[in-house]
């Protein structure tokens, strides 16, 4: 059977694709080496989004938005125009006219899901995909011919995936990207790869359908302009005096005369991966031999994929609950060996109450990997195992996250306020002058000292040594401090950190320097 034969089958099954299909077995060998671009509009997406597929092919359906005061049908299905219902009618009348109709606010955010679940499909099929207003999906395919045998295994091949999710979508192949968009989204589906052919495909498109400012579009229809044709022979010079050079560039774009660059989206990283146990178990040994298979996999994908990840997720699976690790290392983990470590510590700390049949490896919050940039003579570039932030991070698995901190110096001159915990290796928030003389060891709470004048009490009498400090801060807060602190020495010869408050004309303890 003859290629264009089997083209002709593929047209009848989806008469969508026009008569031009049949220079696909002809032109089909050079497209690769121009661009090719699909367009795919989906027509129902607000209502297949909002109801399950076995109301919409049931019940008459119908999304509502607000204009001003009203509530607007905006989208309805079949049953509901079968039954004289169309878009524009106001909620109310819509309900007298069908009582049992099923309706819904529209939500943005719900159509955004699902055209995210629709890109993931494209994806597979292109890496360069777009998405475009109007609930319309934009594919270079030029470089997917090849792979998929030609164009109409690869639309064969789409169409089935997309029909999981909808099947109300109109397409088009042109050579640019704006004509494929016109095209499906004006429901005039063709199949076009030579740029000169464009303009015969475009021509009869309703010039509402046109992608540019709402307001100037008023204006074309007030000229009388209907359709592409009737614009696209409008004089250039006269469409560029009145409305400016980009209408001629967005015209120019349709076919390919002018630029038209496209913001692809980039694939959302995925990683979830499990490897079941030969037998039950609560050997350690075990669950590190299959953790070890799962961390291989992860770093092939984060190679791949040229990325890191941030956060690990670990769950192992008993027969009647799942207990997770959770790992957030600081360094950049792309080893398995890396990961290997810091699992093996956390497993180490748990106690597993059951057998464990299986386990999963989830990775989360995916960047770009950026390389550390280091000089040409290797001998100053840091060492793994060196790194201060490695040995942080297998300390607060073994001890909790919270458990390890760094401090720091904030902008306060009362000293139970002058330190705060921060991340390890966080600088300094504030200047502050040099505290010499300052016990490294500091009360959480003042402790009150005997104090018989002109002698102080601490375990026996305490001798008085130096010149007094004398620190007056935060009257103007709910701690405002005048103090004069000294250094005093015990019997024993220990030296101690101790302040007169002169508010109160009592004495503490602070702090010990030995």
């Amino acid at each position: 059977m003859s290629s264009t034969t089997q083209l002709h089958k593929f047209t009848n099954r989806y008469p969508q694709v026009n008569s031009q299909a049949d220079k696909i077995s002809t032109s089909a060998p050079t497209l690769n080496k121009q661009e090719l671009w699909l367009a795919f509009h989906f027509t129902q997406l607000s209502l297949e989004a909002a109801f399950p597929k076995s109301i919409l092919q049931s019940q008459p359906c119908g999304i509502w938005e607000s204009s001003g005061q009203r509530q607007i049908l905006t989208a309805i299905n079949h049953l509901s125009k079968n039954s004289g219902l169309h878009t524009g009618t106001k909620v109310s009348e819509a309900w007298v006219q069908i009582p049992n109709l099923n309706i819904s606010p529209r939500e943005h955010q719900t159509e955004q899901t699902y055209l995210d679940k629709l890109e993931a499909i494209a994806l597979n099929f292109s890496s360069k995909v777009s998405l475009h207003r109007r609930h319309t999906l934009l594919l270079e395919i030029a470089g997917s011919l090849r792979l998929f045998n030609g164009l109409e295994k690869l639309l064969l091949s789409i169409c089935n995936e997309l029909s999981v999710l909808s099947k109300n979508y109109s397409y088009s192949v042109m050579p640019t990207p704006a004509a494929s968009l016109l095209c499906a989204s004006s429901n005039t589906q063709s199949i076009v790869f030579e740029k000169h052919l464009i303009y015969s495909s475009i021509s009869k498109i309703p010039i509402y359908y046109f992608e540019y400012d709402h307001k100037t579009l008023q204006t074309f229809e007030r000229m009388g302009i209907s359709n592409m044709r009737d614009l696209l022979r409008l004089p250039r010079q006269g469409l560029s005096k009145r409305f400016g050079k980009s209408l001629i560039n967005r015209i120019d774009s349709l076919t390919g005369e002018s630029p038209d660059p496209q913001l692809f989206v980039k694939p959302r990283l995925y990683f979830n991966s499990r490897q079941d146990m030969d037998d039950a178990t609560t050997n350690t040994e075990q669950i590190i031999q299959a953790n070890e298979f799962l961390l291989k996999q992860l770093e092939s994908f984060l190679t791949i994929n040229d990325c890191i990840a941030r956060l690990f997720l670990w769950t192992l699976h008993c027969r009647t609950h799942a207990q997770e690790i959770i790992i957030r290392p600081g360094v950049i983990c792309r080893c398995a060996s890396d990961l290997s470590a810091l699992f093996d510590l956390q497993l180490e700390s748990i106690s597993l109450s059951s057998s464990v049949n299986s386990v999963t490896l989830e990775a989360r919050e995916f960047e770009d990997y950026r390389p550390e940039h280091y000089s040409l003579f290797l001998n100053n570039a840091p060492k793994p195992q060196n790194d201060p932030q490695v040995l942080i991070d297998r300390l607060r698995v073994r001890l909790g996250h919270q458990s390890v901190y760094g401090l720091r110096t904030v902008e306060d001159y009362r000293p139970e306020q002058a330190w705060e915990t921060c991340e390890p290796g966080d600088s300094i928030s504030g200047y502050l002058p040099q505290r010499k003389g300052y016990p490294l060891w500091i009360l959480k709470k003042a402790v009150p000292l005997k104090y018989n004048s002109p002698n102080l009490y601490f375990n026996g009498l305490l001798q008085l040594v130096g010149q007094a400090e004398h620190i007056k801060f935060g009257w103007w807060d709910k701690y405002p401090m005048n103090r004069d602190y000294q250094k005093a020495t015990t019997k024993d010869g220990q030296l101690l950190w101790v302040y007169r408050d002169k508010n109160k004309d009592s004495w503490f303890l602070h702090g010990f320097f030995n």
